[in-house]
């Protein structure tokens, strides 16, 4: 599996933080919201 980089601004990350803590989204929004955050921080997902 190849390995995904990701650099997200300042402006971006923030706002899929706010996403993520707000909870009315649906699951599949947050899920990918919660996996580009991971890849930000150069976190796998398993």
């Amino acid at each position: 599996m190849k390995k995904q980089h990701v650099q997200l601004s300042p402006f971006d990350r923030e706002y899929l933080e706010t996403l993520t803590r707000q909870g009315e989204q649906t699951a599949i929004a947050y899920r990918r919201a919660l996996a580009l955050l991971e890849m930000d921080r150069s976190i796998i997902l398993v």
